[in-house]
C-alpha cells in the first residue's frame, strides 16, 4: 500500500485531486494500471490510498529510457 498526501493550500486544484481519485476507482480491475483502494480527506490534506508499484512514475521511467524496449513493458 502506498499512501500519496497531498497538502491542501489556496493555490492546491481540488478539482484535480477528485479527477485523480475518479480515474483510480474507474481503472480498478485493469492489471495494467496502478489500482486505487481509496479516498478521503482532512481540513489540510488530501489523501490517495493505492497499490505500491516500485519505479518511480511513467513519466520519469520514459524520460530516462528515452524509449520502452519492447521486453520492458510486455
Amino acid at each position: 500500500m502506498a499512501i500519496k498526501v497531498i497538502k491542501k493550500s489556496e493555490k492546491t486544484n481540488m478539482s484535480d485531486i477528485i479527477t485523480e481519485a475518479r480515474v483510480l476507482k474507474t481503472a480498478a480491475g485493469c492489471p495494467y494500471l496502478c489500482q486505487g483502494h481509496g479516498s478521503f480527506q482532512t481540513q489540510r490534506h488530501a489523501l490517495l490510498a493505492m497499490e505500491y508499484v516500485s519505479g518511480g512514475t511513467l513519466r520519469n521511467v520514459i524520460k530516462n529510457a528515452g524509449q520502452l524496449e519492447k521486453d520492458l513493458v510486455t
